[in-house]
C-alpha cells in the first residue's frame, strides 16, 4: 500500500448486540475494500476472553473476500497433532484459493488451555518445531514415516496437497531466542509482537546470523510485525485508552507498556511510529486493535485514509 511496505489487520471482535457473522462479513469486506493487503484470525482454545477457532472463521471470509491474503495470527501448533493440522490448512488454502499465510506460536500465556487439551506446557516449543518439520514434509511428498518423539508416523499419505505449491507459508511468531532459531531453521517469516524497534532490528541481526549457520539465504524471509494500535485525539488519550483496553483483554497491567511497543496517538504520532519500525526492519505490518470494539471500523478507516498515507512521508 506504501513504499514497498504491506499493512494488514486482524479481525476484531464483534460489539455487543451484533451478531457475530454479520460483523465478521462486515469487517472483512471493509477491509478489502479499503486496500489492506492481508487479514488475520487470532485465536486460543480457552483464553480470558472470548475467542474463535481461526481456521472456521478464516474459511468463511475466504468466501465474501476475493484478493486480499488472509493468515493465522497466531495458529497454537502445539496443541494439535501435525496430520490434522496439515490437513485443516491444506483444505483451507483450497478454500482460500491459495491466499493462506499460517502464522505459527507455541502460546503458553494462558496454561490452562494447555491443561484443557492434555498437552504439557513444557513441551509445546519441542511439539512445535517436530510439527513444523511434519507440515513440509506432508505437504510435499508422496508418503511420510518419522520417529519422533511427540508425533511418530508410519506411511502417511494426505491428499490433496495445498493449492501453493509446498505448502502455504509459515510465519514465525515469538520474541526469544528459540523463535528466531524455529524461523532460521523452518520459517517463511519472522512474525513477533510486542517489541520495541529497537528489539526488533536486534532480533533480524541474530536472524541473519542463525539463517547464515542453517544455509539459508535470510532476505527470502518475510519480515512481519503484530502490533497494536490506537488513534485518538491526542497522545495521552490514546495512551490512556490502550492502556485500558489491553489490560482488560490480557488480565495483566499494560499501562506502563503501551508507549513501548505501540503505535499510538494522532496520525502523525502514528505513521512516525510505523516508520520507525520500518527504519527497525519491518515489511508487512499487521495491526490489531487497542481500542474498545464498538469503535474499531472507524480506527481501520482512519488508519487507511490518514494514517498510512503519511508513512511515505514521516521519519523515524
Amino acid at each position: 500500500m506504501s513504499g514497498g511496505l504491506r499493512f494488514g489487520v486482524t479481525l476484531a471482535a464483534y460489539p455487543d448486540g451484533v451478531p457475530p457473522a454479520a460483523w465478521w462479513w462486515r469487517f472483512a469486506e471493509r477491509a478489502e475494500a479499503l486496500g489492506f493487503d492481508s487479514l488475520w484470525a487470532g485465536e486460543h482454545v480457552l483464553f480470558h476472553t472470548e475467542t474463535v477457532s481461526a481456521t472456521v472463521l478464516l474459511a468463511g471470509l475466504a468466501a465474501r473476500t476475493g484478493r486480499i491474503r488472509l493468515g493465522t495470527a497466531i495458529y497454537l501448533l502445539p496443541l494439535r497433532h501435525p496430520v490434522l493440522a496439515a490437513k485443516d490448512l491444506a483444505t483451507l488454502d483450497h478454500v482460500a484459493g491459495g491466499r493462506l499465510v499460517v502464522g505459527v506460536g507455541v502460546g503458553g500465556e494462558y496454561p490452562r488451555e494447555f491443561a484443557g487439551c492434555a498437552v504439557p506446557l513444557g513441551e509445546r516449543g519441542a511439539r512445535t518445531d517436530e510439527a513444523l518439520a511434519l507440515l513440509r514434509r506432508l505437504w510435499r511428498e508422496e508418503r511420510v514415516t518419522a520417529a519422533g518423539a511427540h508425533f511418530p508416523l508410519e506411511d502417511v499419505s494426505l491428499t490433496p496437497r495445498p493449492v501453493q505449491p509446498g505448502g502455504p507459508p509459515l510465519w514465525i511468531g515469538g520474541r526469544s531466542d528459540p523463535a528466531l532459531r524455529r524461523t532460521a531453521r523452518a520459517g517463511d517469516g519472522y512474525f513477533p509482537y510486542l517489541v520495541t524497534p529497537s528489539r526488533y532490528r536486534a532480533n533480524l541481526e541474530r536472524l541473519d546470523a542463525l539463517c547464515a549457520e542453517a544455509g539459508r539465504d535470510p532476505a527470502r524471509l518475510e519480515r512481519a510485525l503484530l502490533v497494536f494500535v490506537a488513534l485518538g485525539p491526542d497522545r495521552e488519550t490514546a495512551v490512556r485508552r490502550a492502556g485500558g483496553e489491553l489490560t482488560r483483554i490480557y488480565n495483566q497491567p499494560f499501562d506502563q507498556v503501551v508507549e513501548r511497543y505501540c503505535v499510538v496517538g494522532t496520525p502523525d504520532d502514528c505513521a512516525a511510529r510505523i516508520a520507525e519500525f520500518q527504519a527497525a526492519g519491518v515489511r508487512h505490518f499487521v495491526f490489531n486493535w487497542a481500542c474498545p470494539q464498538g469503535e474499531i471500523l472507524e480506527q481501520m478507516e482512519r488508519l487507511a485514509t490518514e494514517v498510512l498515507p503519511r508513512v511515505g512521508a514521516a521519519r523515524p
